[in-house]
């Protein structure tokens, strides 16, 4: 039995060596090439690296590869893959154009053209419209009532290299005057209501940010916020400087940001730091997270966020979002948006529903923002609704 089983290793052992020697050049350009006529993506992908591994590493596997991914819309994963083609074979419009997609994909436009747009287009100077209306519905156990507002926005093309996107708010909020003391009138669940005057106070909001691309995956965002207060017996103006930077690594991205802000009379200073993760190589899939340190004369306190989102149908996205940490006289995605009311934020959560019509976005917001009333301390919540409009073009 024993010599059997030598005799059958001796006859076994030249085919093992032949099926080791068979995995050679040919065998990965041929096996890639084969999967890659039938779109057969995730082998290729996994042969690819294998093949990679092995030492077999030229401009078509590398391109077979890259389309592998990028076909499974694992846009991050496709990057580098098209990157090192273009090492093999500079100017390459196959690898150029793939990049410049997986880069469009990824919302990295200003990398897109700058660095692999070969039609060298020049971009139109209005890049997209954005318009937002939205109200805050109080649940009336305050004396802060409800907020109406309106954003109108606009993006510019300054160069391939830095952006630009601006607009005007208009807001108005109400609040109520306390009722008369003779004849109170108290409000559902404790609310305060009956013998009272409502009162607004509008305001008039610019905001702009410009995106600077300082090099491939680096961003630098500077923004800047103004407030124009008015009610019949105050006027006032608050002004809010932001900065952040960014910076893709892989399937992830850090940012940091620093603010200085003047609002209500008084200066605040911000510092924030966070990170999105990309699992999946695409907006799929994503989880972030951020810490806020926001001070004001001497007092301070840290913010938290957090947020998950991922695709709900083919053109449909989906994401959940938490803010812990006392909100007042604070400014939030890079001072996009100012709390300059006194109530004090607490906590909010958000949900968002977006939805893509080709190029554009449609987008609905609810958010609850628990407060608490600047006078009597008093709990409340605001309900906030947004219904967004983004036109690319």
């Amino acid at each position: 039995m024993y010599k059997i089983i030598i005799l059958v290793f001796i006859i076994s052992f030249p085919n093992l060596l032949l099926a080791q020697e068979q995995k050679d050049f040919t065998y990965y350009n041929n096996e890639t090439y084969r999967l890659y006529q039938e779109a057969n993506w995730e082998s290729l992908a996994k042969l690819g690296k294998e093949g990679l591994s092995a030492g077999h590493d030229f401009y078509y596997m590398r391109m077979r590869i890259g389309i592998a991914f990028y076909e499974q819309q694992k846009y991050i994963q496709a990057i580098p893959q098209f990157e090192k083609a273009l090492e093999f074979t500079p100017g390459s419009q196959d690898a150029m154009s793939y990049l410049y997609y997986c880069h469009i994909y990824l919302g990295r436009t200003n990398e897109a053209k700058k660095y692999y747009d070969i039609n060298e287009e020049e971009g139109q100077f209005i890049s997209s419209l954005a318009f937002e209306p939205g109200i805050k519905l109080s649940d009336n156990k305050a004396y802060t009532r409800d907020t109406r507002y309106a954003f109108f926005g606009l993006g510019h093309n300054i160069s391939k290299s830095i952006s630009l996107f601006h607009g005007y708010q208009r807001l108005v909020a109400d609040f109520a005057l306390p009722p008369d003391q003779s004849n109170p009138i108290p409000g559902p669940s404790g609310g305060i209501n009956g013998n009272e005057t409502i009162y607004s106070v509008k305001q008039n909001e610019y905001y702009a940010a410009l995106t600077i691309l300082a090099g491939k995956g680096f961003y630098l965002i500077p923004a800047y916020h103004f407030q124009d207060v008015k009610s019949d017996t105050y006027h006032g103006r608050n002004n809010v400087f932001s900065f952040q930077l960014a910076k893709w690594l892989g399937k992830l991205k850090l940012y940091g940001g620093v603010s200085f802000s003047e609002i209500n009379d008084l200066n605040q200073q911000q510092y924030e730091g966070g990170l999105v993760l990309y699992p999946m190589g695409n907006y799929n899939l994503f989880f972030q997270t951020q810490a806020t340190y926001h001070s004001e004369n001497s007092n301070s306190n840290i913010v938290s966020f957090s947020k998950v989102g991922f695709k709900l149908f083919s053109t449909t996205w989906i994401d959940f979002s938490y803010s812990y940490g006392d909100m007042i006289n604070y400014s939030d995605m890079n001072g996009y948006v100012v709390y300059n009311q006194l109530d004090v934020i607490t906590s909010k959560w958000g949900i968002t529903l977006n939805q893509s019509i080709g190029k554009h976005f449609l987008y609905l917001n609810y958010t609850k923002e628990n407060k608490e009333e600047y006078l009597t301390g008093t709990p409340f919540a605001h309900n906030d609704i947004i219904l967004g409009l983004n036109l690319v073009f």
